[in-house]
């Protein structure tokens, strides 16, 4: 999470001063660490997923130079969070909100199993929001615009989202057992996400 922080503060604070180098320096580095993690592990489709990230990301620099290469992370941050919603909701899945709802208590009723479904829907449909907005105003916008958006809005609407969601549940699941917010943040802390994203 700090990375993530420090890399978009190092983004934003390049744009602003325009002076992409640094910010181009950090996704190198980032991509790397990832590169070092996928082989240390052994895992063949996060290599994929960064084979391709690095032609997209060297077409992007070859087509709109160091400020293009940017633009990718939000886009494909966001996109990749709406692919493995999408992933649990094919059928015959469990979908991810319900899988970490029945990791955090194993017994729930079929009433909160149809609305944690449902949320995994809805972030599935905000996660591509995100990224088609990241997209156009790339596109579109100014650059600054762009980099306060990616870099602090975006973070902003996804915890806003996380409210919302954890007040209409407790409005929706009225007497059902809710946790609460800080019962939920425990054991979402306690959650292997790694497994979680595994089909």
């Amino acid at each position: 999470m700090l990375l993530l922080a420090g890399y978009a503060l190092t983004v934003h604070l390049s744009v602003s001063y325009g002076y992409p180098l640094p910010a181009v320096l950090a996704l190198a580095a980032l991509l790397l660490l990832s590169l070092v993690q996928a082989i240390v592990r052994r895992d063949r489709s996060s290599l994929v997923f960064l084979a391709l990230y690095v032609l997209a990301t060297l077409l992007m620099l070859r087509f709109a130079g160091l400020y293009g290469m940017l633009f990718l992370p939000p886009v494909a941050l966001n996109l990749a969070a709406a692919l493995f919603f999408m992933r649990g909701l094919l059928p015959g899945r469990t979908d991810l909100i319900t899988r970490i709802a029945l990791h955090v208590r194993p017994h729930r009723s079929a009433r909160v199993l149809r609305y944690t479904r449902r949320v995994s829907w809805a972030w599935m449909w905000f996660s591509l929001a995100l990224a088609l907005l990241s997209a156009m105003l790339a596109v579109a916008a100014p650059l600054e615009v762009w980099s306060l958006f990616t870099n602090f809005i975006n973070y902003l609407l996804l915890g806003a989202f996380f409210g919302a969601e954890f007040a209409l549940r407790h409005i929706v699941l009225r007497g059902e057992p809710t946790a609460g917010l800080r019962e939920t943040l425990q054991a979402l802390s306690r959650v292997d996400f790694r497994r979680m994203f595994q089909p």
